[in-house]
């Protein structure tokens, strides 16, 4: 007897691997173990308690970011969460602005290119673009955007109702 595949089958099987289980768009585990699991799958992850608070504070939501809209710390990844940081939260652009503008934060950012290499994140962010765009249009399309700070009531909600209830698609 030969077996049968469904287009579900075949869709799941089409689909590539990802690395952590709250990089699926219907992940059960909540935003807090999402976290948890982005931290321990990130040992060398800035520590925004470390941080002076305005920056830790930040991080902190760029941390949850990753795990809200699916992305890992690749630096393809990071260009994907700065884009859904840009165009689905509710940052203001002049308040990025204010924050790189601050001498701490030039500081840490400027460690960690130094670190990573800044023609090594420029390449990987051009190489990124396809993704971005494909960001941009799934952005587009939330029906409201993810509270950048002040989304700790969201902390034990599975991250497949948070996505569903803003409309998030996640971008592989």
């Amino acid at each position: 007897m030969l077996a049968t595949t469904t287009p579900a089958r075949e869709a799941a099987a089409a689909r590539p691997a990802l690395p952590h289980r709250y990089m699926h768009q219907d992940a059960t585990m909540t935003l807090r173990e999402g976290l948890e699991e982005l931290r321990r799958a990130t040992p060398d992850l800035l520590e925004p308690s470390d941080m002076p608070e305005n920056i830790g504070r930040f991080f902190a939501a760029h941390d949850i970011c990753h795990v809200v809209f699916g992305t890992d710390t690749s630096l393809p990844n990071e260009a994907m969460t700065d884009t859904w940081t840009l165009a689905g939260t509710n940052v203001e652009l002049r308040d990025l602005l204010a924050y790189y503008k601050q001498e701490d934060s030039r500081k840490v950012l400027n460690d960690l290119m130094r670190e990573l290499g800044w023609w090594r994140t420029i390449w990987a962010s051009i190489g990124a673009l396809p993704k971005v765009a494909r960001v941009i249009w799934s952005a587009r399309r939330m029906t409201r955007k993810w509270p950048i700070y002040g989304n700790e009531v969201y902390l034990d909600t599975p991250l497949g109702e948070l996505r569903e209830m803003f409309n998030i698609r996640v971008v592989h």
